[in-house]
């Protein structure tokens, strides 16, 4: 700090700029030390409160199916998602939506809203491990059509004992794919009514990964018994026998229906 006196009085005349830089130079270091620990701190924030959603979803899923003895079905017959409106009383429960904001989606911007960011939606695993050779039985949780006469049917629940391994296969989860009903006009789907799936591949009609890599890599996934698990997105989609097989609800891998 530079001092001079004036007639034998002296004054303090601030600090120089040595040391303004100097100053400036630790608040600077400081931050740097700082700010990571703080993204950290926030990044785990988030996930815990995805798992706690997750966890409160599981539970209403399971009031659910023990009071039904089935799962929900996945859609709707116009094609909007159902499964969410079926376990929760109001469908804009924050417990729905994963508290990670990441980019919006190409089918979000076009059906539901053109935003850049969004907050979204778990997804339902509703067909399995299936990207091509669907077998006669859905392998997923969304349920089936049935038939009831030449022209008209309805979709039918997946009965809770046909599960087979309840403490490993998934049911919900991250995820970032829409699925929109053929015919569907641009801009008339609201962001509640979404049909919004997981699964371990990228089904072909809609180019996204079945699972998001929000959290550190990797996502949040709920199994049937009701516990929350991370793992990176490469653990979740492997293609493998061990892997693939926790998607399915006979527990069996079923490589014919895997991607090529």
């Amino acid at each position: 700090m530079k001092r001079t006196c004036i007639a034998s009085r002296c004054y303090n005349l601030g600090f120089t700029i040595v040391e303004l830089l100097v100053v400036i130079g630790m608040v600077g270091l400081l931050a740097a030390l700082v700010l990571p620990t703080l993204v950290k701190a926030k990044a785990k924030a988030i996930d815990a409160t995805c798992k706690s959603n997750l966890h409160q979803v599981g539970i209403a899923l399971n009031v659910y199916t023990d009071t039904e003895q089935h799962f929900p079905i996945g859609e709707s017959l116009d094609g909007r998602g159902a499964w969410q409106w079926t376990i929760c009383n109001t469908n804009n429960d924050k417990i729905l939506y994963c508290p990670q904001e990441v980019k919006s989606t190409d089918d979000f911007k076009k059906y539901i809203r053109p935003l850049e960011r969004i907050y979204p939606h778990y997804g339902y695993n509703t067909i399995g491990t299936v990207e091509r050779n669907p077998p006669s039985d859905n392998l997923g949780f969304a349920g089936k059509y049935v038939w009831s006469d030449s022209n008209a049917g309805h979709f039918e629940g997946l009965k809770s004992s046909k599960v087979v391994s309840p403490s490993s296969t998934i049911v919900i989860g991250d995820g970032l794919t829409l699925l929109y009903p053929f015919g569907l006009t641009p801009g008339t789907l609201s962001p509640e009514n979404g049909y919004y799936s997981i699964s371990p591949g990228i089904l072909p009609r809609y180019g996204v990964p079945g699972v998001d890599k929000r959290h550190g890599g990797g996502a949040n996934m709920l199994i049937v018994e009701g516990w929350v698990k991370w793992a990176r997105q490469s653990s979740w989609i492997e293609a493998t026998a061990e892997s693939r097989r926790r998607w399915n609800i006979d527990n069996q891998p079923h490589p014919e229906t895997w991607g090529l």
